[in-house]
């Protein structure tokens, strides 16, 4: 048999008038709701300290674990650590929407030992850098996290080259990667590298590695990706 609206109000033992207190009914959405904000709440410090830190970041901080064509970078453990007091602030009541914000504020992170569904990089057998999965989230694009996770990456592999394919965030990266790097003096910085730019394609090479290598990598990208009788003062560059 059926309860009825009067049954239910009556065994509820909310009949005095008085406003109901979601807090009072925990198996609600609007109780799960507040409990939502309530840790949202907590780890937005967390996260402001996150992306400050990531500001702050240099490139050659960042460490890489290998898994075939894929690399995943490893933040430094103090940037790691605020990161995981987050996580951990969470505990397991991370439903959908707390690890939307996670995801959103903070990114998916590997470690030394988890690189499951992790932000990585991977590079195909072309030499062309890939960003799967959505790339870097918008709220840490502030940080410049784009150039520095490229430029980490063009470390470990030595030359790299991309295309117009993907998004104008990796392009803005790419751009920033072939720019000059300037110590105060006026003088390159350790941190510029060689490029070669195309009317659709760019190279980009460190300078650390031996001249023979330097024209091999370079020849081979030119004579697989540039077409010599389409280029002019205005569509290409060499450096």
């Amino acid at each position: 048999m059926h309860k009825s609206f009067l049954d239910l109000v009556l065994e509820s033992n909310q009949i005095e008038e008085m406003a109901l207190k979601p807090e009072d009914f925990p198996d609600t959405y609007l109780k799960k709701a507040k409990d939502r904000q309530a840790i949202a709440r907590e780890i937005a410090p967390l996260a402001k300290q996150f992306q400050e830190a990531l500001v702050n970041l240099n490139w050659r901080e960042i460490t890489w674990s290998t898994r075939g064509s894929n690399y995943y970078p490893i933040l430094p453990a103090p940037i790691l650590a605020i990161y995981a007091e987050a996580k951990g602030k969470i505990g397991g009541n991370g439903d959908s929407f707390i690890n939307n914000y996670m995801n959103n504020n903070f990114g998916k992170w590997a470690d030394a030992n988890n690189q499951s569904d992790c932000i990585h990089m991977e590079v195909d057998s072309s030499g062309r850098s890939h960003f799967p999965g959505g790339g870097i989230p918008s709220s840490l694009r502030g940080a410049r996290l784009g150039y520095k996770l490229y430029r980490g990456l063009l470390e470990q592999k030595k030359w790299l080259k991309s295309n117009t394919a993907g998004t104008l965030e990796k392009d803005n990266a790419w751009a920033s990667l072939i720019s000059p790097k300037l110590n105060a003096d006026g003088s390159l910085s350790d941190d510029d590298v060689h490029a070669i730019l195309g009317p659709d394609c760019v190279f980009a090479m460190v300078k650390t590695i031996s001249n023979d290598q330097k024209i091999r990598f370079a020849t081979s990208f030119l004579d697989n990706n540039i077409s010599y009788s389409s280029v002019n003062t205005r569509n290409f560059g060499i450096n």
